[in-house]
């Protein structure tokens, strides 16, 4: 079995959360994280798969439902046990604002 690096976990992440109606879209997460455009999508096809911890440090402020062990190192579950809810509403308002604002 292939071990995904830690660009391709953070896209893996990503989708999870598209897909859980947490951010509308990569670019809205790449927004409320600000990253640049496509910078998860390049990171994890485009290069050796390495993300700075800057970057890292970006999305964990955002998402600290996010285990950051699983993403660094792929050990461990994708998510925390506990899961806070009310970072989640946070980060869905956030996602409401920012496509508000893009009208």
């Amino acid at each position: 079995m292939e071990k995904f690096n830690c660009a391709q976990r953070l896209e893996q992440f990503m989708y999870w959360c598209i897909e859980n109606e947490i951010v509308a879209s990569v670019r809205n997460f790449e927004t409320i994280c600000k990253l640049g455009n496509q910078f998860v999508y390049n990171a994890a096809h485009k290069t050796k798969g390495s993300v700075g911890s800057e970057k890292i440090l970006l999305v964990a402020k955002k998402f600290p439902m996010l285990n950051l062990e699983w993403l660094i190192t792929g050990n461990g579950n994708m998510l925390k046990k506990k899961i806070d809810e009310d970072s989640i509403t946070k980060i869905r308002k956030e996602m409401i604002m920012h496509l508000i604002s893009t009208i």
